[in-house]
């Protein structure tokens, strides 16, 4: 009994220390995304790259895409204009460097977020393009409204 009662609490702790982050916020949404940006090309400037670089950038990139992730899954896609953010955001270029595991997922993200039209061509198009393994495209290519089926 007294196994199931330490169990018993032991959840209950858990559950409770669980912390779930909240992005209600506009100015810390805004100061994340900025910070997110920034750490984004932390690495990537630096010449030559080394393969210890590219892992550290690589854990950056895993970082911002699962928390851009849960950010567009709690608020929508980050546009400056929706958050009264004083900058660009940079959601695209964060799942613009997105390894393939998350591609399943962003794609289901920026469709939806594209239809509800809480994202822009550019962004989606610029997205959609890393998702398919970056084919060159043309500026115009980039800004077309793309043609999504229901």
């Amino acid at each position: 009994m007294k196994y199931y009662i330490f169990l018993l609490f032991g959840i209950i702790v858990l559950v409770a220390c669980e912390k779930k982050n909240n992005y209600s916020n506009n100015e810390l949404l805004c100061e994340l995304m900025y910070s997110m940006i920034e750490n984004d090309q932390k690495y990537r400037v630096i010449e030559p790259m080394t393969d210890s670089l590219w892992k550290l950038q690589s854990e950056i990139d895993d970082y911002n895409c699962e928390t851009l992730i849960e950010i567009v899954k709690q608020r929508g896609w980050p546009h400056k204009d929706r958050f009264n953010c004083e900058k660009h955001t940079g959601g695209s270029q964060i799942f613009r460097h997105a390894d393939s595991r998350y591609f399943e997922q962003i794609e289901v993200l920026i469709m939806k977020e594209y239809k509800a039209g809480r994202m822009v061509a550019g962004d989606y198009n610029f997205i959609k393009n890393h998702l398919g393994g970056r084919p060159a495209i043309s500026m115009d290519e980039l800004l077309k409204e793309p043609i999504i089926e229901e």
